[in-house]
């Protein structure tokens, strides 16, 4: 799966994985933590129907005495093989968090909640046939699962009923074995260790080939090694520091700060001097005066401090009968002002600091100057030194002083994005309104001298619904990341209502687009703040959106409402809240194209129903890329994107894949237990 195996180097942030890839790494390190306690929040989520479902092959029994007989091979699944009953951690305690009803009938004690409260406690048969909530929970699972898998069974001519009001708990096993409408990540078993053995002989060969990953791999760092802080610095980093410097300026600097030593040590004489002038004069000073003097100089000081900040305080407390008398920008400029007249009193104080610091600085440098040439002295005159030793002393702290500098250079010539605005090639403010997508030619990597991730011929998409699906890697979530020119071109280009993306500002382009990503984005500040950040929209529409994504209750339940505070990274709402927050944003923006990058693999199905449902109502003219790992949920769209290794390699409507048994999509619906 991994070009490398386990020596293959992760970018920073994982930007070189999948979702998926991502959660079963971090699953594999738990596992190998050997911890006694594992607490597991909905880490299956995140990946593809065909890996981290049941490997089902489904059938009618010759004499229909039973709905469906399914073959699942635990082998292939990571719930068996890792969390299960018989997995990797079955002498472990559990505590797994899901959404996926899938597993229910897998654990040994089922913990229902509700608004932070525990509603049901027990096992999954038991909960069942006492009809309790969890009853309600999989009669509307099983109704879903036959809505879903309609089209596909007629497709195979196949029709099978369900009683779903007669349900029973091995009825219900059977509906969850279908698989249809969970959402897992599992380890994919052909790279999964399945013993110690297994890993004794795997490290050795890692180790074994690591010599010649080495030369062969590197040019594929994702992440530039830390240079040393210590040894040889290069001689391009000197050349470019006094270069900086300029020359005469050097000169001129240096000069002056031999007057100014020079005056130093005169006035430190002429101080040594008078003060020995008073003491044979017999002069005595009262030191209780000069501490007196100290004392009403600090008191001040702070009175001075307190009295400088009072406006400030006084305009945030009163921030909103400012708002009330519309006043904002007079108090705006009159701390603006006032800041101001502070500061120029600091700058003084802030300027005699940095002189003393350079002062300092140039003290050490002459002391170091100062020992190594009285070791080179003493290395001359055969005194009883080492010469390796002076010169490794002499370089570690040239080394340690220059460090800095090297640092600064190489941020000089760090690459830079794309800028945000191009004047003189900016599109229209109606920019794009057809919602047009055109892919031509086009191809893209991570990093120079890394493969392509992505290479595309032809492709274009105009205000249709189109799914992207494909395995772990294949390259859905490098397509997002090409629109918003995350990464660049590496060849080809993109079109957006006939101009190349390449041409205009990354504001101008990723400010009319929208995307709803897997991670629900969420700032600290208010609600309003997070959904209308720009302050573009009225209460009005900010209240339609909410109650079009419906949140409308919640929001108006929160003390100060739209004003409501929003802790960072949205943790005072639910995984489920803030992706229905990311899709009110969306909807009070409206721009013709929508792309959604597995916004629902992390949430419940109750949740993603409400933002399918809602996507549909509200961007039904829209052009909308959808990348989905949920195969059910991508059978009413418009079109199928097939990626396999970088590429497109199918493209039609979901009909016709499902009907082409040798197609790629047909295979992914039958692993995700369509049939």
């Amino acid at each position: 799966m991994l070009p490398g195996g386990d020596l293959t180097e992760i970018g920073e942030r994982g930007i070189n994985l999948s979702g998926g890839q991502r959660a079963r790494i971090s699953l594999a390190r738990a596992v190998y933590a050997r911890a006694d306690i594992y607490l597991l929040d909905d880490s299956l989520s995140a990946v593809d129907a065909h890996v981290g479902k049941y490997s089902n092959h489904l059938h009618l029994s010759e004499s229909n005495s039973e709905l469906f007989t399914p073959t699942c091979d635990p082998g292939k699944h990571i719930f068996d093989d890792v969390i299960g009953p018989h997995g990797l951690l079955k002498n472990k305690a559990r505590f797994f968090v899901t959404h996926g009803i899938a597993y229910l009938s897998k654990v040994d004690t089922i913990i229902m909640l509700r608004e932070g409260k525990i509603i049901l406690n027990g096992k999954f048969e038991e909960l069942l046939s006492r009809k309790t909530e969890l009853y309600t929970l999989m009669k509307d699972y099983g109704s879903q699962a036959t809505l879903d898998g309609n089209e596909f069974n007629r497709l195979e001519s196949t029709e099978i009923e369900e009683d779903l009001g007669t349900i029973t708990p091995n009825e219900a096993e059977e509906i969850i074995e279908l698989g249809i409408y969970q959402e897992a990540e599992s380890l994919d078993v052909r790279n999964r260790l399945a013993s110690i053995s297994t890993l004794r002989k795997a490290s050795l060969a890692s180790l074994k080939r690591q010599r010649k990953d080495d030369f062969e791999s590197g040019n594929e760092q994702l992440i530039q090694r830390e240079e040393s802080a210590k040894g040889s610095v290069d001689l391009e980093v000197y050349k470019v520091y006094f270069k900086s410097c300029s020359l005469s300026a050097l000169a001129l600097y240096v000069i002056f700060m031999i007057a100014a030593q020079g005056l130093q040590v005169g006035s430190n004489l002429f101080l040594k001097h008078w003060s020995g002038m008073n003491r044979d004069n017999g002069s005595k000073v009262n030191v209780w005066i000069f501490l007196g003097i100290y004392a009403a100089i600090g008191l001040g000081s702070s009175a001075f401090t307190v009295i400088q900040n009072i406006i400030l305080w006084e305009t945030i407390s009163g921030v909103a009968t400012i708002r009330a008398y519309d006043q904002e920008d007079r108090f705006i400029f009159e701390n603006e002002c006032r800041l101001d007249d502070n500061q120029r009193a600091y700058f003084p104080s802030i300027s005699c600091n940095r002189w003393l610091a350079v002062r300092l600085e140039i003290l050490g440098s002459l002391v170091i100057f100062s020992a190594a040439s009285l070791a080179v002295i003493d290395v001359l005159t055969n005194r009883n030194i080492d010469a390796g030793t002076v010169g490794l002393s002499v370089s570690y702290a040239l080394s340690t002083n220059i460090v800095s500098v090297e640092r600064i250079k190489e941020y000089i010539i760090l690459p830079s994005e794309a800028p945000k605005i191009i004047e003189g090639n900016r599109p229209s403010h109606t920019w794009p309104d057809k919602g047009l997508i055109e892919f031509c030619e086009y191809s893209t990597r991570y990093r120079s001298g890394l493969e392509l991730v992505l290479k595309v011929r032809h492709l274009e998409i105009i205000c249709i619904v189109v799914c992207i699906v494909g395995r772990t890697g294949a390259g859905k979530s490098s397509l997002t990341l090409s629109l918003f020119r995350i990464i660049e071109a590496a060849s080809g280009t993109i079109y957006v209502d006939g101009i190349d993306i390449s041409s205009i500002g990354l504001y101008d382009l990723r400010s009319r687009l929208t995307i709803i990503p897997q991670d629900p984005v969420l700032f600290a500040g208010t609600v309003r703040e997070n959904l209308d950040p720009f302050s573009t929209h009225d209460d009005l529409e900010i209240w339609q959106v909410l109650q079009n994504a419906h949140l409308k209750d919640h929001v108006a339940r929160m003390n100060g409402k739209l004003n409501a505070v929003v802790l960072e990274g949205g943790e005072n709402f639910s995984v489920g809240q803030r992706q229905l927050i990311c899709l009110a944003r969306a909807l009070l923006r409206r721009t013709p194209i929508l792309i959604l990058d597995e916004a629902t693999a992390a949430i419940d199905v109750e949740t993603d129903s409400i933002i399918q449902e809602t996507i549909r109502k509200e961007f039904g003219n829209c052009t909308i890329l959808t990348i989905a790992h949920r195969i059910n949920t991508v059978l009413d769209s418009d079109r199928i994107i097939v990626l396999d290794r970088g590429q497109i390699a199918e493209f039609d409507n979901p009909k016709t894949l499902l009907l082409n048994h040798d197609s790629l999509f047909y295979g992914l619906a039958k692993e995700a237990g369509l049939q």
